[in-house]
């Protein structure tokens, strides 16, 4: 059984997958398995993705015929996970060498570590974050779970902004959570992304259903805001 499973889906993402999965190839600490989930790609993504599953075993690949969406894709990753620890990676993003190794040193006693992150335009940097404390944490991504921690937890499917709803179910339910002040997580400015736009309605939905999961509406205002400002 590897010590993490690290689960990275990808929707036509030729153009930067390899540099993604190259990080995770570079990772100091090598014990670890990669869970690429194919989410109904029509470009060279697959192809790409078999190319690493065929010189590497720790790459595993799952694919679904037609599009589903971040949450399938990832719920589906996690279903085939089976290291003690699950990190996040979007296919789009890449990881600085240390990365796991930083987390996994942290992580003893505690269900999650969280660290910074650095927002990038190519590979120039526009801006790096600090994590401050455990209300700034509205993505899944930049840190690592421990997986008995989320068991039984998953992202909702058929709505936008899913991270939100599923760190925060997380912040709430009373987990020991650690912070580092480290920034290994390189989080790409993406166009096509869909937190590159942001939908009135869709924030509507989301903010019902936080409401569901946390009766304090100026909390919800402030975890929204705070999202927003981290991934726009």
């Amino acid at each position: 059984m590897p010590s993490v499973s690290i689960i990275i889906p990808f929707y036509n993402g030729a153009s930067f997958l390899r540099d993604c999965l190259d990080s995770v190839l570079a990772q100091t600490m090598t014990d670890w398995e990669a869970i690429l989930v194919n989410d109904g790609s029509k470009d060279e993504s697959q192809s790409i993705a078999e190319s690493y599953v065929s010189k590497d075993p720790r790459f595993k690949l799952l694919v679904f015929e037609k599009n589903k969406g971040l949450s399938a894709a990832r719920n589906g990753g996690l279903s085939k996970a089976t290291g003690e620890f699950i990190a996040f990676l979007d296919s789009d993003d890449w990881w600085k060498n240390d990365f796991l190794e930083r987390h996994i040193a942290e992580i003893n006693g505690y269900d999650m570590v969280r660290s910074g992150y650095r927002r990038m335009n190519g590979k120039a940097e526009i801006r790096r974050k600090k994590p401050l404390h455990r209300w700034q944490f509205t993505t899944a991504w930049s840190g690592l779970f421990r997986r008995s921690s989320i068991s039984g937890m998953h992202f909702e499917e058929g709505m936008y902004y899913e991270d939100v709803l599923w760190t925060v179910c997380f912040v709430t339910s009373g987990k020991k959570m650690k912070i580092i002040p480290y920034i290994g997580y390189n989080y790409r400015v993406n166009d096509a992304a869909i937190t590159s736009t942001v939908h009135n309605e869709d924030l509507k939905k989301l903010y019902s259903k936080l409401l569901s999961y946390w009766p304090h509406p100026m909390a919800i205002y402030t975890t929204i805001k705070m999202w927003l400002y981290t991934t726009l």
